[in-house]
């Protein structure tokens, strides 16, 4: 069972899902980090991504996790739009 606590002005779980923090020194979650690359010049690097949310990397034992977050996201990003493209031209 998950225990999962309301704090006020915070979206529900449902709404927002469960982020994890990935950098400590700067509490940077995965959610943020995936907020940031649905730009069309969305950040390329884990220091592009620390520029892009206004802050830079500390001790950098995060830089490998801050690089997997994006590669996921991007493959992800690139699924989904395949995806769609296919559903298009079955359309047509």
């Amino acid at each position: 069972m998950q225990c999962v606590t309301k704090l006020k002005g915070f979206p529900s779980r449902q709404s927002f899902g469960v982020a994890m923090i990935i950098c400590s020194c700067n509490v940077i979650s995965d959610a943020r980090i995936k907020a940031a690359l649905v730009s069309e010049d969305y950040p390329k690097t884990p220091c592009e991504v620390y520029k892009c949310l206004g802050c830079s990397p500390n001790c950098g034992r995060c830089i490998s996790n801050v690089r997997l977050v994006i590669n996921e996201t991007l493959s992800m990003q690139a699924a989904g739009a395949a995806a769609q493209t296919e559903s298009q031209a079955g359309a047509l």
